[in-house]
């Protein structure tokens, strides 16, 4: 190696190497300058995690989670925050997840990211100021929100 290269390779390995993430002083808390990951289940950075009630798998009809769907309406009765993450699969086994976020009785986020090749893929949003709560044909919980704003007027049959 020529020496004038030479001379730059501690710089380089400096250059190259990991640091530690920045972070900022604000009122004495130390907070991370660095984005926080985004997900179709975090709506924003500023809007704490709701408690989870867990998530349901649905493959063709199996996997429905009759306990994390009995917290998410628990919490819809008695007015407290929530999460539940329900994903169900298309025939070719493409997934199709729904984030419900329970801000209060009268404010349910639900982010749907829809990874569906032969339908409509992408990240939807809606906030609902209702749900009921039903029972299929086969006796299954599901869950019909109603008075939404944002990509749906109502979100059915989760």
């Amino acid at each position: 190696m020529p020496r004038p290269l030479l001379a730059l390779a501690p710089l380089l390995a400096i250059a190259c190497s990991p640091s530690p993430t920045p972070t900022t002083v604000d009122d004495g808390a130390i907070r991370s300058t660095t984005p926080p990951a985004t997900s179709a289940a975090a709506p924003s950075a500023d809007i704490p995690a709701n408690p989870s009630c867990g998530k349901e798998e649905n493959v063709h009809g199996q996997g429905h989670n009759a306990a994390a769907r009995e917290c998410f309406w628990n919490a819809y009765q008695t007015n407290k925050p929530a999460e539940l993450v329900i994903v169900v699969y298309t025939i070719e086994g493409d997934p199709i997840t729904h984030a419900l976020l329970m801000r209060s009785p009268s404010s349910i986020e639900v982010v749907r990211d829809s990874k569906d090749r032969f339908g409509s893929p992408g990240v939807t949003r809606s906030t609902c100021t209702a749900m009921q709560r039903k029972q299929d044909d086969r006796g299954t919980t599901i869950f019909s929100l109603t008075g939404c704003t944002g990509d749906r007027s109502e979100v059915t049959n989760l």
